[in-house]
């Protein structure tokens, strides 16, 4: 399967209106977006982090510790396809 393209700026702006989206009333739609751009940004070694005191959502790299249990994780999800 092809890699998708990875837009950091995009995802973050995506990231925002769904979460703003959600805040108002989440369907199941929005919560599968967030799961796709949560998987998208963690195959990049990304995740999205909430900074209360600047009111914005950044995209900051992973521990090695957040690696090993994405890697886990998806192993598990790969053995039960």
């Amino acid at each position: 399967m092809a890699q998708a393209s990875f837009n950091q700026e995009q995802a973050l702006k995506d990231w925002t209106e769904l979460q703003r989206l959600i805040s108002i009333g989440a369907t199941s739609e929005r919560k599968e977006s967030v799961h796709n751009l949560e998987n998208l940004a963690a195959k990049h070694g990304l995740l999205f982090i909430w900074h209360k005191d600047e009111n914005r959502w950044t995209l900051e790299p992973m521990s090695e510790k957040e690696k090993a249990i994405y890697k886990a994780v998806t192993e598990q999800e790969d053995d039960k396809e």
